[in-house]
């Protein structure tokens, strides 16, 4: 239902949270991430409470999309209560919400602090939320081991929007040139977020 966009699928698709097949939960938190309907965040928030991983990583996925600002805080302890891929998604959903309360938890999951899997997210995701505080932190990722960890942090310092990170982001432009494993380049993210930056200081 969710891939009709049609309104009056969200009130169905809200009791399906609570069927008893994890499928259907699954299957009920990954449609309504297709609407921006505010009926459906109180539930999707029940829903990061669930056992079933998917369901948390769906709830998480449409709480992103829709953009509500109740759904920080339950986001923010889903982040730094769980694991893995639902604290993840988590951190990818606060960097859509775009809430200052986030930056604190999203630094320390940059750091390492919630498991390697989360960095990559948090690294995104901070960026967004144009908080200063993210700028060292981001530019210290450029030099990390893992290619996806320096890719975000450069997708990071674009969002950022910071002229400052322009020398770095040239030299990775001209020097990494490494490849993730879905076959995106560092250079690629450099080149974009270059380009990010720079309309950002011209508008």
């Amino acid at each position: 239902m969710g891939e009709i966009n049609d309104d009056r699928a969200v009130k169905p698709l809200i009791t399906l949270l609570k069927d008893d097949s994890i499928p259907v939960r699954e299957a009920s938190a990954r449609a309504l991430g297709h609407f921006t309907d505010q009926e459906a965040v109180e539930p999707l928030i029940e829903a990061l409470s669930e056992t079933d991983q998917n369901v948390r990583v769906y709830a998480a996925i449409a709480l992103g999309n829709i953009g509500d600002k109740r759904a920080v805080e339950p986001l923010i302890e889903t982040l730094e209560s769980s694991s893995g891929t639902p604290s993840a998604f988590a951190a990818g959903a606060l960097g859509q919400i775009r809430d200052q309360r986030a930056v604190e938890p999203l630094l320390k999951a940059l750091v390492g602090e919630f498991g390697d899997e989360v960095r990559h997210f948090a690294a995104a995701a901070v960026g967004k939320l144009g908080n200063e505080r993210a700028f060292e932190p981001l530019m210290k990722a450029l030099h990390d081991e893992d290619v996806v960890i320096r890719i975000a942090a450069v997708e990071g310092l674009g969002y950022l929007g910071d002229a400052n990170a322009l020398p770095a982001l040239e030299d990775v432009l001209k020097n990494d040139d490494a490849i993730d494993e879905f076959g995106m380049t560092v250079q690629e993210a450099a080149n974009d977020a270059i380009n990010r930056i720079k309309h950002h200081q011209e508008n």
